[in-house]
């Protein structure tokens, strides 16, 4: 998954730079202006060399990685043709996490996967708009669509909405796949705090706190793994 991301940021960053007119890609290896399209190339192609050695894994995890590539492909263009970049984002970066199940497990009933799958992308449009906040000048001037255009003034209750789909399904993964106390209370209550701290500080018209709380998010991923681990140890149970 982290190669996966990886790749995609350095197909996004790219294109970015090359067509968007936008000044914070340059900052970026794959959008930095320092470096030759060739250089570029050989450092996503790097990534690519890598997403290939993992060939070894079962069939139905080499099935979802062939899957990802129009995915993959296709993202940097998503922001001229519609205004839901952010949704195709969510389902190229979180495709991963049926390429990680389907290695581990080969079924996917009663495992919640799909309503977990649904959480994911909500929350990938709930961060990455909040991050497309930063631009919207910038889109507006290079004539590229975002969902933090598309929402205007509702932003917020509409990405409250979101967030309530991705907290629904992190609690009924827990559900289907015999998850105990610990899980609730570090993963799915810390979640639950980290979104209502975003919600009731974030201004969107301030693109440092746009960035700071997109940044934010990576720390709450670490709040739902901490959950998992003590959930781990304490209640060992595994249903799926």
């Amino acid at each position: 998954m982290v190669i996966m991301r990886g790749s995609m940021d350095d197909d996004a960053g790219f294109s970015d730079a090359l067509h968007d007119a936008r000044t914070r890609p340059v900052d970026r290896p794959a959008g930095h202006r320092k470096y030759t399209r060739t250089q570029r190339r050989m450092y996503s192609g790097r990534h690519l060399r890598c997403r290939l050695r993992q060939t070894s894994w079962p069939a139905g995890a080499m099935h979802g990685i062939l899957m990802v590539v129009p995915f993959l492909s296709l993202y940097p263009l998503m922001k001229r043709w519609t205004w839901w970049p952010q949704a195709w984002l969510g389902l190229t970066l979180n495709w991963g996490a049926w390429i990680i199940w389907y290695a581990l497990k080969d079924h996917a009933e009663g495992s919640g996967m799909q309503s977990f799958f649904a959480g994911l992308v909500s929350w990938t449009i709930f961060y990455d708009t909040i991050y497309a906040c930063q631009d919207r000048k910038d889109d507006v001037k290079a004539g590229v669509k975002s969902t933090a255009l598309l929402f205007g003034t509702w932003v917020r209750p509409i990405l409250s909405c979101f967030a309530l789909v991705f907290l629904a399904s992190l609690v009924y993964a827990g559900f289907c796949n015999g998850k105990g106390l610990p899980f609730y209370l570090v993963s799915c209550g810390g979640a639950l705090a980290h979104i209502g701290w975003q919600l009731a500080t974030w201004d969107p018209n301030d693109p440092k706190d746009c960035g700071a709380k997109f940044k934010s998010n990576g720390d709450m991923g670490y709040v739902i793994w901490g959950g998992l681990l003590l959930d781990f140890y304490l209640n060992p149970t595994y249903v799926a």
